[in-house]
This record gives structure tokens, sequence and C-alpha cells, in this order.
């Protein structure tokens, strides 16, 4: 638990400074300006953050759906193996978002003036200065980010919804609730 917390909080400060070099920069500078390239690497680092700290939480969801439903059971469920395994899944799956999300974007023809108001590079943005129809890249954009909300969301509903007996028969016998003898007519008589 405390492993998967550490990387939380780890992917919560990498979250919250991806873009702070570069506006702390810009309000020292005159010139506000960002090239491409560091446009790109932005993107890139806020959508493996945000990717990989969606995917994490799913991980310490099913923490704890094992330490609360199967309390015995959580030393041998989730041992140091297991915890590595859900956090480098969670990793993986933010490269793999953000590679999914630049993949096309970098590739787009831009011309204009190409000026993002904003103090930090993100897709919608970069994309309404491309010089071409992009309404079938942000279906697929918003399909990509859809769908790992989709999968963050559910995945721990259908832990919880396909096994909906082990929390509520080991809340009920660690209370004492379920685990004496129905009273039968031989208690009754005597």
């Amino acid at each position: 638990m405390y492993f998967l917390l550490s990387n939380l909080s780890f992917l919560d400060v990498c979250l919250s400074t991806f873009a702070t070099p570069k506006m702390i920069f810009n309000f020292l500078m005159e010139h506000k300006t960002i090239s491409f390239e560091g446009c790109m690497a932005q993107i890139f680092f806020l959508h493996v953050f945000a990717g990989g700290e969606m995917m994490l939480l799913v991980a310490m969801a099913y923490d704890r759906y094992v330490a609360i439903c199967r309390p015995l059971h959580y030393a041998a469920n989730m041992n140091t193996h297991k915890c590595i395994v859900l956090v480098e899944g969670s990793w993986l799956t933010g490269v793999l978002h953000s590679i999914s999300q630049l993949v096309f974007t970098v590739n787009l023809p831009f011309c204009g003036p190409n000026k993002v108001d904003s103090f930090f590079c993100d897709l919608p943005l970069v994309i309404k200065l491309a010089c071409t129809d992009t309404y079938i890249l942000q279906v697929l954009m918003l399909s990509d980010s859809g769908l790992m909300a989709m999968i963050s969301f559910f995945s721990p509903a259908d832990l919880i919804h396909s096994h909906p007996g082990d929390c509520a028969s080991s809340f009920l016998s660690r209370h004492g609730q379920g685990t004496g003898h129905p009273v039968g007519p031989h208690h009754l008589t005597g």
C-alpha cells in the first residue's frame, strides 16, 4: 500500500511541475514563446503523468478491494512483485496513451499564427492551429481519452460486482454475524 502511495505522490509532483519551468521562464522574460519540440514534450509529459495516475488509482482501488474483501489473502495477493507490476503497468499505460495522442499531432501541417493562448501546450489548443480538417483526429483523441477514463472507472466497479458477496460475507464474519449456526427447533425446546 505504501509503495502505491509513494508512486502516486511522485506522479502528483510530476504532474504539477511538468509545465512550471517554462511558466517561470515566461514570467521573467519579455518574449514568451515555446518551440514546437518543447510544446510536444509538454503534451507528452502531461499525458504520461495523467494517464499513469489514472491507472495507478485503479491499481490502488484493487489493492483496497483485496484488503477489505479478502483480508486473510492480502499478504499473498498483494506482494511486492504484484505491486511493482501494477505500477509498471500504470506507467506503461501512461506512455502508450501519450504516444497514441501524439502520433498524429506531430505530423499535422501548421501554418499562420502559431500562438497558443495558455502557459502550457495541450492537444486541443495545438490541434486548432493545424491547417487541415482535424475532425477525425479530434474524434480519435477523444475516443482514446474516453476509453482510458471508462477503463479507470469501470475496472474497480467490475471487480466489486463480479464478487458481490465477498465483501459482505467477509464483513459479516468479522463482526460475528455470519459465523454462528442457525437456531433450530432443538435449541428452542430445552
